[in-house]
């Protein structure tokens, strides 16, 4: 349920081109850990990088050969957008994505679909 206001906020704080903290570790009871879907993970990942390298929006926009409005919505996690297009934007600022599978935090064996 947390992850829904989770996008709006950081969408909010996006859009005023604000910086976003990196998620810290916290170990008490109280606190839970959010995981944001993959997708969001990369967009944050894009405005992070984006916001590191100094650029103007335009630039990357450029080197992609879209308008600068779609850097917006690539940043934007309520935003739906393709997983190329992302890749893309990541190209254009000298990156690349690298994709890893880990075991899930709890053992239990899949559910038998038999």
């Amino acid at each position: 349920m947390a992850q829904d206001p989770l996008a709006m906020m950081l969408s909010h704080i996006i859009g005023q081109a604000g910086a976003i903290p990196r998620p810290s570790l916290r170990r008490r009871r109280k606190f839970r850990q959010i995981q944001s879907p993959p997708i969001e993970s990369a967009k944050l990942d894009l405005y992070h990088a984006f916001r590191e390298s100094g650029l103007r929006k335009a630039e990357p926009a450029r080197r992609m050969g879209i308008q600068k409005t779609t850097i917006d919505r690539l940043f934007d996690p309520e935003h739906p957008s393709r997983f190329e297009q992302i890749e893309a934007a990541f190209r254009a600022l000298g990156k690349r994505i690298v994709i890893s599978v880990e075991e899930a935090a709890s053992k239990q064996p899949p559910a038998n679909p038999l």
